[in-house]
């Protein structure tokens, strides 16, 4: 290939790249994206399999930038979604940790002003904003699953999955959520919270399940299907 030559390759899910290589004397690859093309640049050496890595690497990125507004609208920018809505992210030096809401702006005071601090920081908030969505939900789920007895709620990160029942045997059994789903509309937290509910009466994901969850919420599975496909781009954290 020569300078500035187009190329494609079939990356991830069978889309099809362009790709535009520019020649660099540094001896490195990176990728940039300018007006919807992908720009990779390369060292006169460079190896097409390097080339075609970078790609798959930047895929997503690629691919959300030509079909996803919402990622244009936030790309680059420090944003988080807290309960479905966008906020603009902004760090302030303090004598304490905490956050503040106030319109569409996270304020995050930090007295170590790293970006280890800002992210453990703001999980924290996270997690407390989950909490207490559960404590909001609790009333209407004591009513809706009066033949069980309402196992401890914990908010903890989980690897792999959004949350899980262990109420089957002992008094330590509980349902862990997720604090992630704190960056979701309350009405998909608690269509997570029925689903881990209803385990307590059904184990497995077969249709006499789904068909419980929905008697007991009314299309919390398609809601669960809508909150697994929703992508929140670049955010802060």
């Amino acid at each position: 290939m020569n300078d500035n030559m187009v190329g494609k390759v079939c990356a991830d899910h069978g889309k099809v790249i362009e790709y535009k290589i520019k020649i660099t004397e540094k001896n490195h690859y990176s990728v940039s994206y300018e007006d919807n093309f992908l720009i990779i640049t390369a060292p006169k050496d460079y190896e097409k399999i390097m080339v075609e890595g970078q790609i798959r690497n930047r895929f997503l990125d690629h691919y959300y930038m030509l079909h996803d507004e919402e990622y244009r609208k936030y790309r680059g920018k420090s944003a988080v979604h807290l309960l479905g809505k966008p906020y603009t992210v902004k760090i302030k030096t303090a004598t304490k940790d905490e956050v503040v809401v106030k319109d569409d702006v996270i304020l995050i005071f930090c007295k170590k002003n790293t970006h280890s601090q800002h992210k453990a920081i703001y999980n924290r908030f996270l997690r407390k904003t989950v909490e207490e969505e559960m404590e909001k939900l609790l009333p209407d789920a004591i009513n809706d699953f009066c033949e069980i007895r309402i196992p401890e709620i914990v908010v903890k990160p989980i690897s792999g999955t959004w949350g899980y029942n262990k109420r089957y045997g002992d008094d330590r059994d509980h349902i862990a959520i997720h604090p992630i789903i704190g960056r979701y509309d309350p009405i998909y937290i608690k269509a997570l919270l029925y689903h881990e509910l209803c385990h307590c009466l059904v184990r497995g994901h077969k249709k006499d399940f789904y068909d419980l969850l929905d008697s007991k919420m009314p299309g919390a599975s398609a809601l669960e299907k809508e909150y697994k496909s929703i992508q929140y781009h670049n955010e802060a954290f």
